[in-house]
């Protein structure tokens, strides 16, 4: 299949390999966390779930950019990652810190 066309399931060019080829070590596991996490929300199998985008980021403080009403939230540059994964036709956002404790997903 070329490179330039989604893939399978509609996985983006190049595979989810593609993807991750992009961040780091810790990024890969935490875009694999943030699959379960939404597998588990979703009540789909991780397997079912395709990563399409993946990548290191800095949000503007602990919400991770999604803050929950009546929270109170630091306001500190919080280092992390954003990962695209696709379920059931559908696309979400999930967000996490660098450390996987805070897992957002939209």
């Amino acid at each position: 299949e070329p490179a330039d066309e989604a893939g399978p399931q509609g996985a983006p060019p190049g595979g989810e390999e593609a993807v991750l080829s992009g961040i780091d070590q810790t990024g890969r596991d935490l875009a694999e966390q943030a699959r379960r996490a939404l597998g588990d929300r979703i009540e789909v199998p991780a397997t079912a779930i395709t990563l399409v985008e993946a990548e290191a980021v800095q949000f503007p403080d602990t919400s991770l950019g999604c803050p929950e009403p009546g929270m109170v939230y630091a306001q500190v540059i919080t280092p992390g990652y954003r990962v695209v994964v696709r379920a059931e036709g559908a696309e979400h956002v999930v967000r996490t810190d660098e450390t996987g404790s805070v897992v957002r997903v939209e």
